[in-house]
């Protein structure tokens, strides 16, 4: 577990991403593309799952984080444990403290491209297309194969279900499933 941190928190800064001397455990090797300006902070006793072998669930890719432009920011709150997931931010992505992200999970907070048909043509830079941030609260469970797209935002104490896409807001301690996802039930998170 020592030379998983060591070796993490080198590969990690090699990459320009901020984190604490020996405060992250990455298996396998995550990839890092950040664009020059913008922010990576990854906070203390975080896990970074990217090797298949050590996640059961049908893991495609490592760990993935990419920002887009100067202005972007990930920022990965202390505890978390992410597996084989992508997240890609425009302008910012925040994910809680002791959040769990699953397998093949994807939080993208831009639309890449425009809608409309000459926009779309003529666009020469993927940060002009439409943002808002991702905002994933503390204690959270997001499934296997999940998707988060732009301005989507999961309460503290929620649990997104598989395969569910949320492109909106679902308020704290819910359970929500389904594409786009709704709120199901309340989970009692109180024991």
């Amino acid at each position: 577990m020592f030379n998983r941190r060591i070796l993490g928190w080198v590969w990690l800064r090699i990459h320009g991403v901020e984190c604490a001397f020996g405060s992250v455990v990455v298996v396998g090797r995550p990839r890092i593309i950040k664009a020059r300006g913008s922010r990576i902070v990854i906070g203390r006793n975080v896990k970074l799952i990217s090797d298949w072998r050590y996640n059961p669930s049908g893991m495609t890719t490592p760990v993935t984080l990419v920002t887009l432009s100067p202005r972007a920011s990930i920022i990965i709150g202390n505890d978390a444990a992410l597996s084989g997931c992508v997240i890609c931010s425009s302008l910012k992505v925040t994910i809680g403290e002791f959040s769990m992200m699953g397998a093949n999970s994807k939080i993208y907070d831009t639309d890449f491209h425009f809608l409309e048909a000459t926009p779309r043509r003529l666009q020469s830079d993927v940060c002009a297309a439409p943002s808002a941030p991702v905002c994933v609260g503390s204690h959270t469970w997001i499934g296997f194969d999940c998707l988060l797209l732009k301005g989507a935002q999961l309460g503290d104490g929620s649990v997104l279900g598989a395969r569910s896409v949320l492109t909106s807001l679902i308020h704290e301690n819910m359970l929500a499933v389904g594409s786009p996802a709704k709120a199901l039930r309340s989970i009692n998170n109180s024991k």
